[in-house]
């Protein structure tokens, strides 16, 4: 699937060489711009049992990018792989592992730098997803998360959630 968006309202320009300080009122944006994004959607089965539509194994690729001004992310890049009944004695159940790409524009990093050091995001995601019964559904995961400020430490963030659906 291919999508792609416009909008017809103006926003202020990323761009530092857009900014003015004006004595007693502060710093004006003298520039706005109107946002495009395209996106792109790729989703495939990889494996599927044999009779049993619902335990398979799918993968998901999926972009979206847009001008460097006056977005603050220019393009991002993402992948999921996810398997459906990986068991057959537990056809419920699920599991997967992600990765993600985040691009900051170049005219939004110039902007901030005075006040921050920003770069580029990327992490992973993988988790089990324990059907305990058909309304109740246990889900421990593990991410890890390069963030934006370029003086932090990689992050590994273990984490669990519950869902009950009513």
């Amino acid at each position: 699937m291919v999508f792609g968006g416009f909008s017809t309202r103006e926003q202020a320009s990323n761009d530092p060489h857009d900014h003015i300080f004006i004595p007693g009122q502060g710093i004006e944006n003298t520039d706005e711009e109107k946002p495009w994004d395209i996106a792109l959607y790729l989703s495939q089965v990889l494996w599927q049992a044999e009779g049993d539509p619902n335990r398979k194994t799918t993968l998901l690729l999926g972009a979206t990018m847009g001008p460097d001004n006056p977005q603050f992310a220019q393009y991002n890049f993402y992948a999921s792989v996810e398997a459906y009944g990986p068991n057959a004695s537990r056809p419920d159940d699920r599991m997967g592992a992600s990765g993600w790409y985040n691009a900051f524009s170049d005219q939004f990093t110039d902007l901030v730098s005075p006040v921050a050091d920003l770069r580029d995001l990327w992490g992973f995601e993988f988790y089990y997803n324990f059907a305990i019964n058909k309304w109740l559904h246990l889900t421990p995961n593990l991410q890890l998360i390069q963030n934006e400020w370029k003086d932090d430490d990689f992050a590994v963030i273990p984490g669990i959630r519950l869902i009950i659906d009513f």
